[in-house]
């Protein structure tokens, strides 16, 4: 038997560690959704759906650069721009429900995986953040950080109390 991490009765640390793989599991079920909606799409639909957003914003102030720069990077968009976007979304998202399910359920292997994958993604993003500076991408790296030491703390106390197992009944051998 698998010993999952359990709510009652768990530690701030464990509860940490449940809440933040929670969150991984339902952004990349997002994400995943996210994917979808993006596939089905037309770029012309979302430069449409981007200037009416817009709109009344740049009435009022011409020269609003956020407003412009927004407008502008969905002029741009093609089709393979797009396709690109959905399937970076739905492979990231469904690689995170994955790890999260994994975690949660507290199979062996899946604190190596996590831990692996954990650290993948803050190379990316770190990556990312080199390129451009951004809070936002630097917040995720941070949430990644906090998660990937959660994950470490649980997978030391899954080592270090060995998996719970549950005795087998003892089956007598039938009487001749």
């Amino acid at each position: 038997m698998i010993e999952r991490p359990k709510w009652k009765g768990a530690d701030a640390a464990e509860r940490m560690f449940i809440i933040a793989v929670a969150i991984k599991g339902v952004d990349g079920i997002l994400e995943v959704v996210g994917a979808f909606l993006l596939s089905l799409v037309r770029p012309s639909a979302l430069n449409s759906f981007v200037a009416v957003l817009t709109e009344h914003e740049l009435k009022g102030a011409k020269s609003d650069a956020i407003f412009l720069a927004l407008r502008q990077m969905f002029v741009d968009v093609n089709p393979s721009k797009l396709h690109f976007a959905a399937a970076f979304l739905f492979i990231h998202g469904a690689i995170k429900a994955f790890m999260a399910v994994t975690l949660l359920s507290g199979k062996p292997w899946s604190f190596q995986v996590g831990t692996g994958l954990l650290a993948l993604f803050m190379i990316y993003t770190g990556h990312r953040l080199s390129i451009g500076w951004s809070w936002l991408l630097f917040a995720f790296l941070v949430f990644d950080l906090i998660t990937l030491v959660l994950v470490l703390r649980e997978w030391q106390t899954h080592s270090r109390n060995g998996p719970v197992r549950r005795a087998r009944p003892q089956v007598s051998p039938p009487h001749a």
